[in-house]
């Protein structure tokens, strides 16, 4: 019995020795006679972190483009009091004054050169009745920085308009105002690259008028394969076509097809001076007239044009996406040319609108 009782008062202070180690070991605190306290520190459970896919980025490049700009007159049709440069000599900020709002807002606003800006008076005489002859004052260039406009095309019937001499003085006031040019005479054309961030856009311009277009086409396609190698998108400004004449001719048409089936993502067409309808070839552009913008060529042209834009998405340098949009507009408001281009209100926007996009 004595036994018995002595077993179970051992079990009993076993227990409560096992007790309260196993309380100190789960505090984290083990004390050994004569030794100093241990405490051990539990290895946290690891926390997985996913892992996340970086998201690519997608670089957008907006273009703008506009029409015939004759940033001058012929002083042999219109006379000065009437004419462009004395519309707003002290202020010229005045003729982009109700679009700039629009086309300062993307990356790059392309517009036709239609004409000079120069002091010469070395004019060409040409074989044609009547032939006009347009210039402006070599500060008129900056007409185009003040409107936001960054590159104009030089191709076109107006370039040569005094000579060689007219055309260089040209480039020089331009470049003076920082406003890019691409294009020329007498194949002459250059090649001009824009780049946003990795994104390179090549501008070529042509004009084709009183040319075969099968021939000039394949020039084009030489200067197109060196500009596809060195650019993303390629965009040609061609002048081309029948003045004020509403619908493309069969080689413009043929012209832009080819040129697009070679690759161009978009065709900017001048000189017809009135709007054409817009065509989607192949999931790409044509714009087969402008028509005409700031205009200083005519006191009295047809009033509706536009504003042309697109923008494209591109990531890890690959285009992505594009859309387009157009701003109707009119090259002036009132019975005169006052030479300051304007959005078209609501019933002229839609006439306009229909017209493009039968």
């Amino acid at each position: 019995m004595k036994l018995s009782l002595h077993i179970a008062l051992f079990l009993i202070i076993i227990s409560l020795i096992v007790g309260i180690f196993s309380s100190n070991f789960l505090s984290e605190k083990i004390t050994f006679p004569n030794q100093e306290t241990v405490t051990i520190t539990p290895i946290p459970t690891p926390t997985l972190i996913p892992t996340l896919t970086p998201t690519p980025e997608v670089i957008e490049i907006k273009i703008s483009a506009i029409g015939d700009c004759t940033v001058g007159f012929d002083s042999s049709k219109i006379d000065y009091d009437k004419s462009y440069i004395n519309q707003s000599p002290e202020d010229l900020s005045y003729y982009f004054n109700n679009v700039v709002n629009i086309l300062s807002k993307d990356d790059l606003t392309i517009a036709n050169c239609e004409g000079v800006f120069t002091n010469s008076t070395n004019k060409r005489v040409k074989n044609e009745t009547p032939y006009f002859s347009f210039k402006g004052p070599p500060e008129f260039a900056e007409v185009f920085k003040l409107g936001s406009v960054e590159y104009v095309n030089l191709s076109n019937n107006h370039s040569y308009d005094y000579w060689e001499e007219g055309l260089t003085d040209t480039k020089e006031n331009l470049n003076k105002y920082s406003v890019g040019h691409f294009g020329g005479c007498y194949d002459k054309e250059e090649i001009i690259y824009f780049k946003k961030d990795e994104i390179t856009i090549a501008l070529l311009g042509y004009n084709v008028l009183c040319l075969d277009y099968k021939t000039e086409a394949n020039k084009i396609i030489k200067d197109l394969t060196l500009a596809s190698s060195q650019s993303d998108i390629q965009i040609i400004s061609i002048h081309w076509g029948k003045e004020r004449t509403k619908t493309p001719n069969e080689d413009q048409i043929w012209l832009a097809h080819y040129l697009i089936d070679k690759g161009v993502d978009l065709v900017l067409g001048t000189h017809p001076h009135v709007i054409q309808p817009i065509e989607v070839y192949q999931d790409k552009v044509i714009v087969y007239s402008l028509a005409n913008f700031t205009y200083g060529g005519h006191l009295n042209p047809q009033p509706e044009t536009f504003i042309y834009q697109q923008n494209f998405k591109f990531i890890d340098n690959k285009l992505i996406s594009s859309d387009w949009e157009i701003v109707p507009c009119l090259m002036y408001s009132g019975k005169i040319n006052n030479y300051q281009p304007t959005i078209a209100n609501e019933t002229k926007a839609k006439e306009i609108l229909d017209f493009l996009l039968p």
